[in-house]
């Protein structure tokens, strides 16, 4: 059932195409999401706007890609891990990195690893930290407005996580070598890897 339309700035209002021309330049080619989204264009304006801003909080670009990343991977949303995925290659971001965020495995750097953790639980318990949890990722380096920022990054992944699993939107070109599926953590968790014994 082809219920919903992936658009092209030729298939839209002319504000709507502005927008859409404005992502292409930005990122080179319309991922799906936003030509998904341009059917709904409040929905399109807000996701356009609340990815702006997230864009100009105090957390770091790698940072920011562990948001959206860890965020997806809690929501099984496939789309999504592969797109972050993706962005992140092409801004030379640490591969290792990603591969433990792909496979909900633990990263060897403290800070990131608690930026992982910390957004994870905020998606699992929904925001409901304990006192201590909190502490955690305070304790890791960051400060209580990032908690904020944070926040704002979780909102906008579950706008697109939502949007790729009820639309259905197939994975763009550009995000094929990248494909994940909630198995691959899977996986991982229930076959982690031999440490070399010296």
């Amino acid at each position: 059932m082809n219920t919903f339309k992936i658009h092209t700035p030729q298939t839209t209002s002319a504000a709507v195409s502005t927008s859409l021309s404005s992502v292409i330049e930005q990122l080179g080619f319309l991922p799906n999401v936003f030509a998904v989204t341009a059917g709904a264009p409040p929905a399109l304006a807000a996701f356009i706007a609340l990815n702006e801003q997230f864009a100009q909080t105090s957390l770091s670009p790698l940072e920011r890609e562990i948001v959206h990343t860890a965020t997806s991977v809690e929501n099984e949303a496939p789309y999504c891990v592969a797109g972050h995925t993706a962005f992140a290659d092409l801004q030379d971001l640490d591969e290792n990195t990603f591969q433990a965020l792909r496979t909900e495995a633990a990263v060897d750097d403290v800070k990131t690893e608690a930026l992982r953790t910390f957004t994870r639980r905020m998606v699992e318990q929904r925001g409901q930290l304990s006192e201590s949890e909190l502490s955690d990722f305070l304790d890791a380096g960051y400060s209580p407005e990032q908690v904020i920022e944070v926040v704002l990054g979780i909102t906008v992944k579950i706008f697109t996580n939502f949007t790729s699993k009820i639309t259905g939107i197939p994975l763009d070109q550009p995000f094929q070598n990248y494909a994940w599926t909630p198995a691959d953590a899977i996986r991982s968790i229930a076959n982690p890897p031999i440490e070399e014994v010296a």
